[in-house]
């Protein structure tokens, strides 16, 4: 997740994409497969206006 921060460093707006963090997890060794991913409780991406930072909270693995 480190990687996604960098490039949302440099940018005046963005958005956080649910198939990127799925991607990313899936690079993480042992994991096979992503299912049921939601950003903020829903499956929509995430618009992100300037000066607002997304914030990894919570993760839950079943």
């Amino acid at each position: 997740m480190l990687e996604l921060r960098k490039e949302w460093e440099d940018s005046n707006s963005l958005i956080v994409r649910k198939a990127r963090i799925e991607a990313l997890i899936l690079n993480i060794e042992g994991v096979l497969d992503v299912s049921n991913v939601t950003l903020n409780g829903g499956t929509e991406n995430i618009s992100l206006k300037e000066f607002e930072v997304p914030v990894l909270k919570e993760v839950v693995i079943e």
